[in-house]
């Protein structure tokens, strides 16, 4: 197995990644930058390139992942990641990015260290990412910033967290099934912090995502943003 370097890494990036920003906060070419008040853009490092940025609804928070090793994928247009760390930084400490530190989780026999799209929770506390452990369906996990075990909540092909609103803190996310007459099936459920998960729509295509938040914010309130998806989908 060939070992990237960080500046094959980032001739890699250069080509293929875009622009995703939210307020002043922009990942481009594998770095993320965000502005301090003056014209200049300071630079959050963390030694390696960046990716999956995510921005809090209210600019406070962000969460990223660090691409620590990778391949050129010849099936696609972005490099396969083999291992990564995520990093959560928050705009009252200047952005400041702290690693989380949790333990590789364990799924079926076999360890993972590649964790995509993080998420905070309202209260900072919380993080929500994914392991790319079964082709379509990555299995939802989620740890403390301070690090640890990692629990697995349930496999998915998408989900977002619920700021404010009712369900403040509470996970949204999309199951897949096959049936044997109906074709592809996708539920969705609301995952609380106790108590069983609550279904709240049924589609058969996983494009009807955004119409299913979005009448879930409308009568609860709050906003729920897709990690890697844009922009908040609120009411």
């Amino acid at each position: 197995m060939i070992l990237i370097s960080w500046s094959l890494i980032l001739a890699v990036l250069l080509t293929v990644s875009p622009v995703a920003r939210s307020g002043d906060v922009t990942l481009k070419d594998g770095v993320i930058t965000y502005s301090d008040g003056t014209a200049k853009r300071s630079v959050i490092q963390v030694g390696g390139p960046c990716s999956d940025l995510w921005v809090s609804p209210d600019g406070r928070a962000i969460a990223f992942i660090r691409i620590d090793k990778s391949e050129p994928d010849p099936n696609a247009t972005d490099p396969f990641i083999e291992r990564s760390t995520i990093f959560v930084a928050s705009r009252s400490n200047g952005f400041r990015p702290i690693r989380v530190a949790l333990d590789p989780p364990r799924i079926d026999g076999r360890e993972w260290n590649v964790f995509f799209e993080p998420v905070l929770s309202p209260d900072l506390k919380t993080v929500y990412f994914q392991v790319p452990a079964a082709g379509n369906s990555w299995l939802l996990m989620i740890v403390p910033i301070a690090g640890g075990t990692a629990k697995p909540i349930t496999w998915q092909s998408g989900n977002c967290v619920l700021w404010g609103g009712a369900g403040s803190g509470d996970v949204i996310a999309a199951t897949r099934s096959l049936g044997a007459t109906d074709g592809m099936t996708f539920r969705y459920y609301r995952y609380r912090a106790s108590g069983p998960a609550q279904l709240i729509g049924t589609r058969e295509g996983r494009d009807d995502w955004e119409g299913v938040v979005r009448a879930w914010t409308h009568k609860n309130g709050g906003t729920c943003e897709e990690a890697g998806e844009g922009p908040a989908i609120t009411r």
